[in-house]
């Protein structure tokens, strides 16, 4: 699990676990968030979280690509 919060928001918790997750490095995609404005620039925090998914092993995170949909 990760929390992120987008600029000065809330810490949101985002469970990366997926029923391939015991086996596979699968790529997947996340929406953290949508609906920002597109005008104003944004800043990103991520940190592991302190608690796990039960059928994890443990607490990891591989950010391989970051994907923005904007108008630049």
């Amino acid at each position: 699990m990760i929390e992120f919060k987008i600029d000065h928001g809330e810490w949101t918790k985002q469970d990366l676990h997926t029923k391939w997750s015991g086996g596979l490095h699968i790529p997947w995609l996340f929406v953290l968030a949508s609906e920002l404005s597109p005008k104003e620039k944004h800043i990103l925090h991520v940190r592991i979280a302190k608690d796990n998914n039960s059928k994890s092993k443990g607490h990891a995170c591989r950010i391989v690509h970051l994907a923005v949909n904007g108008t630049d």
